[in-house]
C-alpha cells in the first residue's frame, strides 16, 4: 500500500469494540405452598380418601401399614423462567417428637402425573412415581427421636426440569407402620404445611458497545447480554447523552474527550444486579485512536511441589514471592498483529489487571511486570517448571496500601517500551509480586473469569491529513456511503479488475477480484465492524484510485 493511501488511512479515526463483562449475582428466594396435598393407604384403606385432614403420613409396611404422601406445586406464580432457579428445597414441617425405636430415612420421588386430585386421591388411584427415588433425608436419630423442626430435601433437578411447571412428587418414608408413622402438617394445618424454598438468581450483567473508542459528537449502541432474562434495565452513562437510560438497547452520544464510565442495573424475579465498567468509552482527542487488547492467552505457574501443575484453566491469577510452591507467577499473551499494523505510531501502551478481594495482605505491596522473549508456551501446558525466562522487570505498581489494602481497581502498568519494541507483535509477559505467598497472594482476574480479565490499552497517533490535489482526482464515487451492509463503486474512466478494502490501521480487511473488469462493482461490507475504511480500485495497467467509506 503506498504512502499517500497510508496517509488517508491515518486521519480515519474510529474503531469498534465487542465486550462480555459479568459479575456475580445475588439471588432471592421464593416460597411456594403446595396446591394439593394428601396421604393415602394400601390393603383395606386403600379406597379411602385422606385428603381433607390436617396432617400428613408417611411410613412402610405391608397392607395398610404403607402410607405414602403425595404433593403438588404450581411454579409458574413465582418463577416465570425455570432457568433463573439456583436451587429448590422441599421443607416438610413435622409434628411430634417422637416417631420411632431408630434412625430413619424420607424419600422423594418424581411423579409425573399432575391430574391427581387431593379431595379424590387414594391408594388404589394414586399416580405411580416415574422413577427412583431421587433425594432423601434423615428424619430421626438413632434413638427416635424427631430431627430439627423442619425436615429439608434438595429436589433442585425436580424443580429445573418441570417444563410444564407444575411439580408432583411421592414421600415414602422407611419407618415401620406397625409402631411408628412419619407425621407431617398438611395445608390444611392451621399453621401452615410443607413448601418449597426456590433461590433465583438475579441477572448475570453482561453488556458490549459498537465501540469503545470514538471521536466527540460520535454515538455508541450498547447492547443488553445480561443472563437470566432482565425484564427491566436502568443504564447510566458518565459524559452521555442521554445519561440515563430504561431501553435495553440504547445509544448514547459523548460529546467532549475523556474516559467514561458505563453502569447496568437490571432486574428480574430473582432480584436487581448492578455493574459499573470504569473508563468502559474512550472518547479520544483529534490525533490520537485508542485501542483494547485482550490476553490471548494467561496463567499462573507455581513452583517447589507444584512445579508440574498447571493452572490455564483457572479464572483467578495469583502471584506471591517466597521459596518452594509459595513463589505464584502470571504469564500474559497478547497478539496484538490484529489491531496494530504500525508499532511506530503507538503513543502509549498501559496494561490494566483487574483484582479481586479487598485485603491482600498486611503492608504495602508492589506488581512487577517483565518481558518474555519466547512466545511459545501455551496456557494449557506452562507450569513452574516449563515456564519461559523472563528478562529485569520493566516497570511496576504498587497495589496495596501500606494497611494492606487493595488499591483500586484495575491496576494500570506502563509498558510502552515493550509493546514499542515487539516486532513479532506477539507480546508476552510475567507478572511477579513483593507479597509473601506463605500469607498472602495478589489475585487477578484470568481471561476465563465471567468479569473478564486482563487487558492492553494502547493509544495511536493518527496525525491529520489534508489530501493532495493528486489524490483528490484520483478518487472513486462510493454510494450509498455511509452504508451498513454493502456499496456500489463507480468508476467512468477505467474498468475496475480488483477492490481492496483498509481499516484504519491500513490492514486489508477484504478483497475482491473482477476478472472480466467492469466500471460499476459492488462489494460486501458484512461481518465488519463499524468504523471508517479505505477502499482502493485498480484498473488492468495496475493504476490505483481510493475513496473512504462509513459501515454502520
Amino acid at each position: 500500500m503506498n504512502k499517500n493511501i497510508q496517509r488517508i488511512l491515518s486521519a480515519c479515526v474510529i474503531w469498534a469494540f465487542m465486550i462480555i463483562l459479568q459479575v456475580g449475582t445475588a439471588q432471592a428466594q421464593v416460597q411456594i405452598q403446595a396446591e394439593a396435598d394428601a396421604f393415602v393407604r394400601a390393603g383395606s384403606q386403600s379406597d379411602n380418601n385422606f385428603g381433607t385432614r390436617d396432617y400428613m403420613q408417611a411410613a412402610s409396611g405391608e397392607g395398610s401399614n404403607l402410607h405414602e404422601i403425595y404433593l403438588r406445586y404450581d411454579l409458574s406464580q413465582d418463577i416465570p423462567d425455570l432457568e433463573l432457579v439456583k436451587s429448590a428445597k422441599l421443607n416438610l414441617v413435622p409434628f411430634g417428637s417422637k416417631w420411632g425405636e431408630d434412625g430413619s430415612t424420607q424419600w422423594v420421588s418424581y411423579v409425573q402425573d399432575d391430574t391427581w386430585d387431593e379431595a379424590t386421591i387414594t391408594y388404589n388411584t394414586a399416580p405411580g412415581s416415574t422413577q427412583d427415588s431421587v433425594a432423601a433425608v434423615v428424619t430421626t436419630s438413632a434413638g427416635g427421636a424427631t430431627l430439627e423442626t423442619i425436615h429439608t430435601i434438595d429436589v433442585t433437578d425436580l424443580v429445573k426440569a418441570e417444563s410444564d411447571k407444575k411439580l408432583s412428587i411421592k414421600v415414602s418414608s422407611s419407618l415401620l407402620a406397625g409402631t411408628f408413622k412419619a407425621e407431617y402438617h398438611s395445608k390444611e394445618y392451621s399453621e401452615g404445611g410443607t413448601y418449597l424454598e426456590v433461590e433465583l438468581y438475579s441477572p448475570k450483567i453482561a453488556f458490549s458497545a459498537s465501540k469503545q473508542s470514538l471521536k466527540a459528537g460520535g454515538s455508541v449502541t450498547f447492547t443488553d447480554e445480561s443472563q437470566y432474562s432482565p425484564t427491566s434495565w436502568k443504564w447510566t452513562f458518565e459524559g452521555g447523552s442521554p445519561a440515563e437510560s430504561t431501553d435495553q438497547n440504547p445509544t448514547v452520544t459523548y460529546a467532549a474527550e475523556g474516559k467514561y464510565d458505563v453502569t447496568l442495573e437490571a432486574t428480574n424475579a430473582g432480584g436487581t444486579s448492578s455493574l459499573t465498567q470504569s473508563g468502559y468509552i474512550v472518547v479520544d482527542a483529534e490525533g490520537v485512536s485508542t485501542i483494547k487488547v485482550y490476553a490471548a492467552e494467561d496463567a499462573l505457574t507455581r513452583t517447589g511441589s507444584r512445579g508440574d501443575d498447571n493452572y490455564g484453566d483457572k479464572d483467578y491469577l495469583q502471584s506471591a514471592s517466597g521459596e518452594g510452591s509459595n513463589l505464584h507467577e502470571i504469564f500474559l499473551k497478547y497478539d496484538l498483529s490484529k489491531d496494530i499494523s504500525d508499532l511506530s505510531a503507538i503513543k502509549s501502551a498501559t496494561l490494566y489487571m483487574i483484582p479481586y478481594g479487598n485485603k491482600w495482605g498486611e503492608e504495602g505491596s508492589t506488581q512487577w511486570v517483565s518481558y518474555i522473549q519466547d512466545d511459545t508456551w501455551s496456557e494449557a501446558t506452562i507450569t513452574g517448571n516449563t515456564r519461559p525466562a523472563s528478562l529485569d522487570s520493566l516497570s511496576g505498581v504498587q497495589t496495596t496500601s501500606a494497611a494492606g489494602e487493595t488499591l483500586e481497581s484495575p491496576h494500570a502498568i506502563d509498558i510502552t517500551d515493550a509493546v514499542k519494541g515487539e516486532t513479532d507483535k506477539i507480546l508476552s509477559l510475567k507478572l511477579s509480586t513483593t507479597l509473601q505467598g506463605s500469607t498472602f497472594k495478589a489475585q487477578y482476574n484470568s481471561k476465563e473469569h465471567s468479569n473478564g480479565g486482563s487487558y492492553i490499552e494502547i493509544v495511536v497517533e493518527q496525525p491529520e491529513v489534508v489530501l493532495s490535489s493528486e489524490l483528490k482526482a484520483n478518487k472513486i464515487n462510493v454510494y450509498p456511503n455511509p452504508s451498513s451492509d454493502k456499496v456500489t463503486i463507480v468508476n467512468p474512466d477505467q474498468k475496475i479488475v480488483k477492490v481492496v478494502l483498509y481499516n484504519i490501521t491500513g490492514k486489508m480487511v477484504r478483497a475482491q477480484d473482477v476478472p472480466a473488469g467492469a466500471s460499476l462493482v459492488e462489494i460486501s461490507l458484512e461481518g465488519l465492524t463499524s468504523g471508517n475504511y479505505l477502499i482502493e480500485t485498480f484498473d488492468v495497467q495496475g493504476r490505483s484510485k481510493t475513496s473512504r467509506v462509513i459501515k454502520q
